[in-house]
């Protein structure tokens, strides 16, 4: 079994999840990260040469794209609300 843990902790107060994964999943989950995640450089050569990564670092990997794109997710909405509200402050021409 693992556990997995998300949370923030602010101003003394705790926010967070944590869920438990079987041992056979957690195979799964480390397989298809490494998978989606690549190799990394082992050494710099000549010849550059590739590994597989470890699970540590796959897990590290995952929890930092998954940081990564909540501060998309975060940025995208406030891009698109600045957006509005600057195609809204934009008036008519008045033609007469």
């Amino acid at each position: 079994m693992a556990t997995l843990t998300i949370q923030i902790v602010a101003s003394g107060n705790t926010v967070g999840r944590t869920k438990t994964v079987s041992g056979p999943d957690l195979v799964r989950f480390l397989a298809a990260y490494k998978t989606l995640l690549g190799q990394v450089v082992n050494s710099q050569g000549p010849p550059i040469t590739y590994r597989d990564m470890t699970d540590d670092e796959t897990v590290l990997a995952w929890a930092d794209g998954l940081i990564a794109g909540t501060k998309a997710n975060v940025k995208r909405v406030e891009q698109t609300a600045a957006s509005t509200t600057a195609a809204n402050a934009i008036t008519e021409i008045a033609v007469t």
